[in-house]
């Protein structure tokens, strides 16, 4: 697989003070989003078995705006953190007639977080 190069772009918004404010941003490929959206559904398929949820579009997005949200490394903390509750004393669902799943304990931490 050939490696894409990513390019810092600048430009001057402001030629009557040279060198002037510059603006920067980075200019991606197209091949380098694709691989990027190919990597982020696999990241949440691994997330999604480790939550012990089915691996259905809705739960990867739903996995995927966590770590939108929270950042890759804090998803994984709240993953151990919901897999340790789970195994301890369980967390109850709201009408209290049941304990949480792993996926469901998570979903609770990344609300509150």
């Amino acid at each position: 697989m050939a490696r894409e190069v990513c390019v810092l772009a600048y430009n001057i918004t402001n030629w009557g003070e040279a060198p002037g404010t510059r603006e920067a941003r980075v200019v991606v490929g197209r091949g380098r989003r694709e691989v990027t959206r190919r990597e982020a559904h696999l990241r949440a398929q691994r997330m999604a078995r480790a939550l012990e949820e089915r691996d259905t579009q809705r739960v990867r997005l739903a996995i995927q705006r966590v770590v939108a949200r929270l950042g890759y490394d804090r998803a994984e903390q709240l993953i151990e953190e919901a897999r340790a509750v789970h195994a301890g004393a369980g967390m109850p669902v709201r009408d209290g007639s049941r304990l949480r799943t792993v996926g469901g304990i998570f979903f609770q931490l990344a609300g509150r977080a």
